[in-house]
């Protein structure tokens, strides 16, 4: 049984929102860290499976600096977007 009324449910067709993965250097070095110990930790994993998890990780934790905007970009992309144009449009709160 859904809480959701049709009329809400027609209404969400055309929404569209941002996801946003990483929102500070803190909440993202806390992700790396348990995600590469949740990696590290199942048997049989690929070597290159979560490469970008030791990636981080190994960047976390040689305190080498980390471009906040290109992960976000990038974040769960099988290959890096080379050319990004990011673009500002927040959204309208005031109703």
């Amino acid at each position: 049984m859904s809480n959701v009324s049709e009329e809400m449910k027609n209404n969400l067709t055309s929404f569209s929102m941002a996801h946003f993965p990483i929102r500070s250097q803190a909440q993202l070095s806390s992700k790396v860290n348990i995600g590469w110990l949740n990696v590290k930790s199942r048997p049989n994993i690929s070597e290159n499976h979560s490469w970008y998890w030791n990636d981080l990780h190994d960047k976390i934790l040689t305190n080498q600096e980390i471009d906040m905007t290109d992960i976000a970009i990038n974040y769960a992309c099988t290959s890096t977007v080379e050319d990004k144009e990011l673009i500002e449009d927040p959204l309208n709160l005031s109703s």
